[in-house]
């Protein structure tokens, strides 16, 4: 009798925080983390880790990223942000077979922690993401760098559960 299972159950889904300081992370259906990278600084590593890691991915969730700088934002923070996001996008767009979704901030935000962020300081909003990443995931090595890609992942893997398209 041969056994049936679906693509989701072969395929990974891949969580990516563009950000200079962020990760991309690999997960599985069931929301475990199969792996977690750095961000790499070149622009042809952030091309080759998408690129190596789609080919067992049916889904790309990336953060959403606000198109102006503000008082918490140099220019050049965004240009790396923004710089980072687009080459993820371009390469995982590239690749083919795999569905990019984007999912603001405040989306997987609210999807993955207890609580909703909307008011936090930076620097604690980080800390709450992360103690809610370890709780997630105890015994995974996570940092304040890696703690957003896993949870990036979860989130869309959730709304996904919940018939959720890359249109809404």
């Amino acid at each position: 009798m041969a056994v049936r299972c679906s693509i989701r159950a072969m395929k990974r889904v891949i969580g990516v925080d563009p950000g200079k300081h962020g990760a991309l992370a690999v997960l599985d259906w069931n929301g475990g983390i199969v792996e977690l990278h750095k961000m790499p600084e070149a622009d042809r590593e952030v091309v080759e880790l998408v690129r190596q890691k789609m080919n067992k991915a049916s889904h790309v969730f990336i953060e959403q990223i606000p198109k102006f700088a503000g008082e918490n934002r140099s220019a050049a923070f965004m240009a790396v942000l923004y710089g980072n996001y687009k080459l993820v996008c371009g390469a995982a767009l590239m690749h083919g077979g795999s569905e990019l979704v984007e999912l603001s901030l405040l989306k997987w935000m609210n999807l993955t922690v207890e609580q909703s962020l909307r008011q936090r300081e930076r620097s604690a909003r980080k800390r709450q993401l992360l103690d809610a990443a370890k709780k997630i995931w105890p015994g995974t090595r996570l940092t304040l760098q890696t703690c957003d890609a896993p949870l990036i992942a979860r989130a869309g893997i959730l709304l996904s559960r919940d018939g959720f398209t890359s249109k809404e």
